[in-house]
């Protein structure tokens, strides 16, 4: 039996939505770039977005100082190192800002990605249910994010 979507994604090591974040973390002064990326909507993504999103731009920003659980805190932590062991800490401020933003672009398509396969699923399911309603809705949702994608690229 060949592995599910979800057991690899479990497999891999961080999603680019994770990295995307911690490079905020790494440079806090490209905080300003953080509205590149489309708001993650679970787990430790939506989390650490929200609690970047909260510290002020004008304030310096730490992994201590965000307001997250701890299995999450863990998590952070290990991702940190995983950046700082493949020398995104050590990039110039230029180099930074092209890092982030080609990696808030990544995110923000594999994010969308994501969004058609699980509306496309929600749609096949309420039409093998016949349930026109919802198909309609589901329909729409699909086509703004079609919308969306394009606009990313």
């Amino acid at each position: 039996e060949a592995p599910s979507e979800e057991d690899a994604s479990r497999r891999k090591s961080f999603s680019s939505m994770e990295v995307s974040l911690a490079l905020f973390l790494l440079y806090p002064g490209n905080r300003h770039l953080l509205d590149q990326l489309i708001a993650p909507e679970e787990g430790m993504e939506e989390v650490l977005y929200q609690a970047i999103k909260q510290v002020p731009e004008e304030q310096s920003l730490t992994p201590d100082m965000l307001t997250i659980p701890e299995e999450y805190r863990e998590r952070l932590s290990i991702l940190l190192l995983y950046c700082e062991d493949h020398d995104m800490a050590n990039w110039s401020e230029g180099l930074s800002v092209q890092e982030i933003r080609k990696n808030c672009k990544n995110a923000n398509h594999e994010f969308l990605q994501r969004k058609q396969r699980d509306i496309a699923k929600q749609l096949m399911q309420a039409r093998a249910e016949g349930r026109p309603h919802d198909e309609a809705q589901l329909t729409t949702q699909y086509q703004q994010v079609l919308k969306l994608a394009k606009m990313a690229l």
